[in-house]
């Protein structure tokens, strides 16, 4: 996932929580729901869905609260082009003042019958200065071959463990074609520690899901 080649500009963000710009995403989770991300009929007045749009003339929905609720909210409206387009978006998450925000994604190469890739340390300078850097986040563009790529690729959870190690945020987010949002840790895994038929495996156990994202 680190081919990418597009810059995105770095002149749009979204932040979210306590002193964030009141972005919200319904969550009918809320009201004893399946925990998938809501749609945007039936909201109050203090529950409006809020788009932004970024270069690409892309829309995406902000959702107050934790890294986990900002995350499925920003899969759920990225997911969707993913695929449409076969090819992975791919952002960063940061929190500054206790507010948690996102970066837009930045598309990476249409997707080949060799893979996809992305690279979300493309939007670092979208990132605003004093903020730390959480987690990445990323889509896996369309289904192909009868995959649905559900989990992390290797080089997902390098990632992750990369801005660990350097950046002491958490982690990682995909979105997949499956519609399913999973987080994995950093440093919860070591790829090097499996052979090649033990770490898919390894990953499907280790990655947690987070919620369903739309694919269409």
């Amino acid at each position: 996932m680190h081919s990418g080649q597009h810059q995105v500009s770095a002149n749009r963000e979204l932040r979210f929580g306590s002193g964030g710009t009141g972005f919200a995403l319904h969550d009918d989770s809320a009201q004893g729901g399946n925990g998938t991300a809501g749609r945007a009929g039936g909201m109050s007045n203090t529950d409006q869905l809020a788009l932004a749009e970024n270069e690409y003339g892309q829309k995406f929905r902000a959702a107050p609260g934790t890294a986990d609720t900002v995350a499925l909210a920003t899969l759920d409206q990225y997911n969707p082009i993913s695929v449409s387009q076969n090819r992975e978006y791919a952002g960063l998450m940061y929190e500054r003042g206790g507010a948690v925000g996102v970066t837009p994604g930045a598309p990476g190469q249409p997707c080949t019958s060799s893979g996809c890739s992305s690279q979300p340390f493309l939007m670092k300078s979208a990132v605003p200065s004093g903020a730390r850097i959480l987690a990445y986040w990323h889509t896996h563009g369309a289904a192909s071959g009868g995959f649905t790529y559900d989990f992390f690729s290797e080089a997902d959870v390098n990632l992750a463990n990369y801005v660990g190690n350097i950046y002491g945020g958490s982690g990682g987010y995909v979105g997949t074609p499956a519609g399913n949002a999973y987080f994995i840790g950093a440093n919860a895994l070591n790829p090097t520690n499996y052979s090649a038929n033990q770490l898919y495996p390894a990953i499907i156990r280790t990655q947690r899901f987070v919620g369903h994202v739309d694919v269409w």
